[in-house]
């Protein structure tokens, strides 16, 4: 499972089979039925199964934002329409790709944010 804070922990799952291990990729699935992901680019449009881009998560499970960062949840949570469809979406950081199968890839973040015991780090800060 693939999960942040911004949504209700899970996002996406995806049972690994011993093939997906030995093949060093990070394929984390599908949305959970409550939240759906989409790839945009750095215009926030669509790209083409396959192509790099950053993760965005809407849903019924995403959060309305940052208690008393109101900068912070108008740059990470925005309103964005594709089609005839306007949602509030959530600026993951991490990018991916939609693989042949429809499934989610994991390829890294887009900043220099990391993890360390499960606490976030901007490296520039």
């Amino acid at each position: 499972m693939y999960g942040i804070t911004e949504t209700t922990v899970h996002v996406t799952y995806k049972e690994i089979t011993e093939k997906e291990i030995e093949s060093n990729q990070s394929n984390i699935g599908v949305p959970i039925p409550t939240l759906g992901c989409v790839i945009l680019d750095d215009s926030q449009k669509l790209v083409p199964t396959g192509v790099q881009g950053e993760l965005y998560i809407t849903g019924a499970g995403l959060a309305r934002g940052y208690l008393n960062r109101d900068t912070l949840t108008k740059e990470r949570f925005v309103d964005i329409t594709i089609g005839n469809n306007t949602r509030k979406y959530y600026r993951s950081g991490d990018l991916a790709k939609i693989n042949t199968a429809g499934e989610l890839e994991y390829l890294g973040r887009k900043d220099d944010q990391v993890k360390i015991r499960g606490y976030r780090i901007e490296l520039g800060e």
